[in-house]
């Protein structure tokens, strides 16, 4: 890891997050989410991440638990 790179912590709710189809949030979801909106300041990543993520379940709410935990790296000493 370097300064400045962000990590992102999530619970497993994230891929139990269904669209008007049944289609879960998976893993390339994610990726192409994240890639979009990589250039972002942290916060506003993290913000523009999860409201991708309410776009696609078409709701305000989600069905399970979906925690995100956002850091940026400052140091790496």
């Amino acid at each position: 890891m370097t300064k400045g790179d962000l990590v992102m912590l999530f619970t497993d709710g994230l891929f139990e997050v269904e669209d008007a189809t049944g289609e879960f949030f998976n893993e390339e979801k994610l990726r192409t989410t994240v890639s979009r909106h990589a250039a972002l300041a942290p916060e506003e990543f993290f913000n523009r991440v999860l409201e991708d993520i309410r776009k696609y379940s078409q709701s305000e709410t989600f069905a399970d638990d979906v925690c995100v935990v956002g850091m940026q790296i400052r140091h790496t000493d």
